[in-house]
Parts: C-alpha cells; structure tokens; sequence
C-alpha cells in the first residue's frame, strides 16, 4: 500500500502553488494510480510514465512509479537530479525532492517517494492554477 495519503499533502506543500478550482473531465485510471484531469489537460503514458499536460502548455506534471530494484531512495534520488542536472536531492519527511531547469529552460522540481518494492516520482514544470487540485488527486492502488 502506498503511503500517499500522508505525502500527497507534503508534495502540494513542496510544489508551492496557487490554490484554485478546477473543473475535471474525469478520473483517469492507470496502472498503479488514479489522477483527476482538468478538462483542458491531456493525459498520455509511456511505459511506467503518465504525462499530464496543459493543453496551452502552461504547466505538466509527469507521474512514474517503477520498480525499486533494490536501490535506496537516497541513491534514486541522486541518480534522477543527476541524469536530469539538478539541484542535490533534499529529504524532508521520508520525500526527496530537488529543482532542474527541462529542455525548454523551464524551472521543474522533482519529488520521490518510496515504498519497499516501488518508487514514485513525480515531476512538476511550469505554473498553472489547476496544478494543486491535480496534485492532490493522485491517489495510488
């Protein structure tokens, strides 16, 4: 079981953005996890990743979850801020999380998460009103 419900609340607060009210077509179900998709967003995946984009391309929020493979989350950290030239991962309450700028020179910050098979990552880039209520609707199976 993942321990979602107590982090979904330290992501939204690492993510730092706007609250808002946002209208959603519907939940979209995926392998690992549910996410409530704003009707002017699209959802597409590619492999263990689900890509959630603004349609005017304001904002995207990328979700994997993949297996552990025996790697601490320390070293998952460490290995996606550097394949992705970021910031040195911080912990804070059993989440990491760290900054990089995408291909387009977007700010983007990552946050990883881990149970004893699996690991979570989600990536947040860009700045929309609607990204909080997407955030906080990711629920895991």
């Amino acid at each position: 079981m993942w321990m979602w419900s107590k982090r979904i609340g330290v992501l939204s607060v690492l993510a730092v953005l706007a609250f808002s009210a946002a209208a959603f077509a519907a939940v979209q179900d995926f392998k690992d996890f549910t996410v409530d998709v704003p009707e002017d967003w699209t959802a597409t995946q590619d492999g263990t990743t689900v890509a959630v984009v603004a349609n005017d391309k304001s904002a995207s929020v990328s979700i994997t979850v993949d297996k552990r493979e025996g790697k601490e989350p320390k070293d998952l950290a460490a290995a996606f801020a550097q394949a992705l030239k970021g910031s040195e991962p911080v912990l804070e309450d059993d989440v990491y999380h760290f900054d990089f700028k995408n291909e387009s020179d977007v700010e983007s910050r990552a946050i990883l998460s881990a149970d004893d098979e699996r690991y979570f990552l989600l990536v947040i880039t860009g700045q929309n009103p609607e990204l909080e209520a997407l955030i906080d609707s990711i629920q895991g199976k």
